[in-house]
């Protein structure tokens, strides 16, 4: 019961982020205006949004990270990652992208775990499971980490399906806020090497070179780690075999 109870807790900044849309109009016009300035990739009008919303961009744009994750309407994670280092600076940007991709983790996890499977099929296709077995190449808390370090996996969909998996909630939670990291921090420095550019304050084919080889070193730095962990279950579950033929 007391499980069941953490677990609908989870759901509370949802809860939150719904009441104040709702019930506090400079909240709700707020959020309506970054999300059509950001589907539309306005970004000079998001920074002048930003200026005239004042101490309220920074949750804002927190809520958009987790109204991305369980809205049909697709905004990727990593656009409201850039935006939000184009709005408050690479570190307090970066910051504010990592809390916010946690919290939306553990709403989708929440959803996953107390609604099960059938719900879940709402979010996440049969290909995305397949596509998230094959990239994470382990399981449990490993899996979780791996999938956070690699870009190309679908952010929102391996939160779901731990939620209806064997993944408890702490490690979880752990597992993201360490696996993503990395990967949001580079997203967030890049954008602005992205916007140094296009202002012409930087070499554009500099900023291009350093922005290919920063993904890249990305991704062999997750595939790096998944092939660690990966070759450590196999060594596991061979001794495991070894025991169990030792015991019979």
């Amino acid at each position: 019961m007391k499980v069941r109870i953490l677990q609908a807790a989870c759901l509370l900044p949802l809860a939150g982020l719904g009441a104040l849309f709702f019930f506090n109009a400079a909240f709700g016009e707020g959020v309506s205006r970054a999300f059509e300035l950001l589907s539309s990739g306005n970004l000079a009008g998001l920074e002048r949004w930003a200026r005239d919303t004042g101490a309220w961009a920074p949750l804002i744009m927190a809520g958009l990270m987790v109204l991305q994750a369980i809205s049909p309407i697709p905004i990727p994670a990593l656009l409201v990652t850039i935006t939000n280092s184009f709005l408050f600076g690479p570190l307090l940007g970066g910051l504010l992208s990592i809390l916010s991709a946690n919290v939306a983790a553990m709403v989708c996890f929440s959803i996953g775990r107390l609604f099960g499977e059938q719900v879940v099929e709402r979010f996440v296709s049969e290909k995305t499971k397949e596509r998230i077995d094959q990239l994470a190449g382990t399981h449990g808390t490993s899996a979780v980490f791996v999938a956070r370090l690699v870009p190309i996996v679908p952010f929102d969909g391996v939160s779901y399906l731990c939620g209806i998996g064997r993944v408890r909630a702490a490690p979880f939670f752990f597992a993201t806020l360490l696996g993503q990291a990395p990967a949001a921090m580079t997203y967030s420095w890049l954008a602005q090497e992205a916007a140094a550019g296009l202002k012409g304050e930087r070499d554009p084919w500099l900023v291009t070179v350093t922005i290919a080889l920063s993904v890249l070193g990305l991704l062999c730095f997750s595939w790096w780690v998944r092939g660690i962990l990966r070759g450590r279950r196999e060594v596991e579950e061979a001794a495991g075999d070894e025991h169990a033929g030792g015991e019979s």
